[in-house]
């Protein structure tokens, strides 16, 4: 990868990376990253002014997430990345300008948990705001899908 792109935007997701290109995102203020693992997908915004927050199930990874946090914006409070379930996050009711969710849906154990953790992302949304999701695709594995809804 070119080095002022991964400096800059990390190993971004590249749909993600289409959205900031147009501006999309230009007047978002909190953002949401859900699943962030490292930070990948979070890295411009740390480095451009965004007040960032960050949830994954992964203790290990919300530490390498606070670590990069620190380093690329010291002045956002390392309680902003927190080890939780999306279905628990304990953030207000429509506090995101953005929030992302990138191929992490598809780790929902059935219909009844997927549907409470999207109804859980939504609540943190506010109006007017964006929602980036990305969802895993069953290429290649189709015989092994199961069908977990109505």
């Amino acid at each position: 990868m070119n080095k002022y792109l991964s400096e800059n935007f990390g190993n971004i997701d590249i749909y993600l990376f289409d959205q900031l290109l147009k501006g999309r995102f230009d007047q978002c203020k909190n953002v949401l990253d859900v699943g962030c693992g490292g930070g990948r997908n979070i890295v411009y915004f740390l480095k451009n002014g965004f007040q960032v927050y960050g949830i994954d199930r992964d203790a290990h990874v919300i530490e390498t997430v606070k670590t990069l946090a620190k380093e690329l914006a010291p002045n956002i409070p390392s309680e902003n990345f927190i080890v939780t379930k999306v279905e628990d996050m304990p953030f207000d009711d429509s506090f995101f300008n953005l929030v992302i969710c990138s191929a992490m849906l598809h780790f929902a154990n059935d219909y009844d948990h997927f549907d409470k953790m999207l109804r859980s992302i939504w609540r943190t949304l506010a109006p007017g705001g964006f929602l980036f999701v990305r969802l895993a695709s069953d290429i290649g594995i189709e015989t092994l899908v199961k069908n977990v809804g109505n």
